[in-house]
């Protein structure tokens, strides 16, 4: 088994060598300009990725990583890992948990992750919101029915505690 420093080190050095890509100075160029076909929370993670944001996360922010707990995300990527083993993520998950790092010991309503997330054209119940939540916590937290990482704010919505 790899440990996670040793991943860490392969995936900075595999990620250094894929931004020397010209494919990857275009397409990110591409994706930050004004008329990019990308919006919302996707833009939000592509700008992560040059601004992590460090008050919240320990690790190289020039490389788009962040770190909390034993978990370690590539938002360039898009790409989480647990433990050193990459985890399975839906874009919504990703997106959700991007504006959960962004806005970090923060209180979120269900309604402005609904707006900020899955955005005003599709607008599902605030359920939808809760079983991202739940997703989220099995695949993260170290135990999923006492989270340490993504709590509930009873009444009012989900804070994020690095």
């Amino acid at each position: 088994m790899v440990s996670q420093n040793e991943a860490l080190t392969k995936d900075k050095a595999n990620l250094e060598g894929y931004r020397q890509n010209p494919g990857y100075q275009a397409d990110r160029q591409s994706a930050t300009t004004t008329g990019s076909s990308f919006s919302g929370a996707l833009r939000e993670v592509l700008d992560l990725d040059q601004t992590v944001v460090p008050a919240f996360i320990n690790g190289e922010t020039r490389t788009g990583k962040g770190v909390y707990a034993d978990v370690t995300i590539s938002f360039s990527a898009m790409e989480v890992y647990r433990r050193g083993e990459l985890v399975a993520l839906t874009r919504k998950e990703f997106q959700t948990l991007a504006y959960f790092l962004k806005n970090a010991r923060r209180v979120i309503s269900r309604d402005e992750l609904l707006d900020e997330v899955w955005g005003y054209g599709s607008y599902p119940c605030t359920r939808t919101v809760d079983n991202h939540i739940l997703r989220l916590r099995k695949k993260l937290e170290p135990e999923p029915a006492f989270p340490k990482h993504l709590r509930t704010v009873h009444g009012i919505g989900y804070k994020f505690s690095p």
